[in-house]
């Protein structure tokens, strides 16, 4: 993994997601850095030369799933926050016990509180 963690990497099968993602964390939030990749194995490749501040994770991909690739982080990365991010508000427990930081259900509701929580884990992961 090289170097400083470079910001967010948003993961998502659906491209209309990533960008509304990208758009709310750049604009809104005012996050500096955001990559979209649109499948599990593409950000595996990219992860393995980046490191990432906070990882927004869609759990249902048709490559790998998010369990998957986050057990793939996990191996290169065991303290990098890694969000389940999905529109399947059940799978909260299942992802919460497979090695994910936290669970965000989509759509975001509370944009302010989502721009604290993403703000929050990046803190955190500039301070480990």
């Amino acid at each position: 993994m090289g170097g400083t963690a470079r910001g967010i990497a948003v993961i998502d099968d659906i491209p209309d997601n990533t960008e509304l993602i990208e758009a709310t964390l750049s604009s809104i939030c005012t996050m500096a850095e955001v990559s979209t990749f649109n499948s599990g194995r593409t950000f595996l490749t990219a992860f393995k030369n980046n490191s990432y501040a906070v990882i927004l994770l869609d759990l249902f991909m048709p490559d790998l799933d998010g369990y998957q690739v986050c057990k793939s982080i996990r191996k290169i990365d065991a303290l990098v926050p890694v969000i389940a991010f999905t529109a399947y508000p059940e799978e909260r427990d299942r992802a919460l016990h497979s090695g994910f930081t936290a669970f965000i259900a989509k759509p975001i509701v509370d944009v302010n509180r989502f721009c604290e929580l993403v703000r929050g884990w990046m803190d955190h992961r500039k301070a480990s």
